[in-house]
């Protein structure tokens, strides 16, 4: 069976280890939260977001998620 999360958070690896958070929800769990409610010591920096958009600019222009596609079957422990 699927299961679908109510919420997502993700750290560390969005900018390459410099201190930076995200947390994704449906619009039905962030719409309920005031302006400013979620944040932690991990929120954005000006240095910690740059790192993170050159982060996905390596993982976009790598094709690092293609590759990790295709290596997933060398992975299995079926196989």
């Amino acid at each position: 069976p699927e299961a679908t999360p109510d919420v997502l958070v993700m750290a560390k690896g969005l900018a390459s280890g410099f201190p930076l958070a995200a947390l994704a929800a449906s619009s039905s769990l962030t719409d309920a939260q005031p302006p400013g409610s979620m944040g932690g010591t991990y929120a954005g920096n000006a240095v910690s977001c740059a790192a993170a958009v050159a982060t996905q600019r390596v993982i976009r222009e790598e094709g690092l998620v293609e590759n990790a596609a295709a290596q997933a079957p060398l992975a299995s422990l079926e196989g």
